[in-house]
């Protein structure tokens, strides 16, 4: 039989990890896309990991980054948790231009959205440091940084009935680079564009 102490322990355990999991629930959505009016076409590209902890967030309509901005909600995570806990847009498709360095290759994950024309969008790419353990001898060990953490706040304000590509990779690290189709030719061309860095909003 537990004793009272330990019952309480075991209680507040379970209280914490209960509450923990209702806040994760609470963020635990896709991001909200228009269903009408002047729209674009927004494909994200994120490198697939089994790191559970990073994707691509989008915050409609705001400059800053916040859970208490309206709408906001994932557009990727790793493969390896898509089909778990977290919701995403993982592999949606929009009849886009075919990117196949990325669409077709098992190292990204690829998403398309639609985003409101003429409002800000922000995108954010989080991603904790990677650590490795070294073990020095059969009781000691350390653990050693092999990637520094990433964390990119991108914010895009699209043209109506355009289309867009961003592209976060960890090739070099924590890359970054961001396009607009040209259909003008009759053939899809990416066109780098420039998007300012967003901010935390503050509260």
């Amino acid at each position: 039989m537990l004793s009272k102490k330990t019952y309480l322990s075991t209680f507040g355990l379970v209280t914490f990890f209960l509450l923990s999991g209702c806040s994760s629930l609470k963020n635990n959505v896709a991001v909200t896309e228009p269903q009408d009016g002047d729209r674009a076409r927004v494909r994200v590209v994120m490198s697939n990991s089994k790191n559970l902890y990073k994707g691509v967030r989008a915050y409609p309509n705001s400059t800053c980054v916040s859970l208490n901005v309206p709408g906001n909600g994932m557009v990727t995570n790793p493969m390896g948790m898509a089909g778990g806990f977290e919701k995403s847009l993982n592999g949606k498709t929009l009849g886009m231009p075919l990117d196949n360095t990325y669409q077709k290759n098992s190292k990204f994950v690829t998403a398309e959205f639609y985003a409101a024309a003429g409002q800000p969008i922000t995108l954010a790419y989080t991603r904790p440091p990677v650590y490795e353990t070294i073990r020095q001898d059969i009781i000691s060990e350390t653990k050693v940084v092999t990637k520094p953490a990433c964390d990119i706040k991108k914010t895009l304000t699209p043209q109506s009935g355009q289309d867009y590509q961003i592209v976060f990779d960890e090739k070099n690290q924590c890359d970054f680079s961001s396009y607009q189709y040209d259909l003008k030719t009759g053939q899809a061309t990416l066109n780098a564009i420039t998007l300012p860095t967003a901010i935390t909003c503050k509260k």
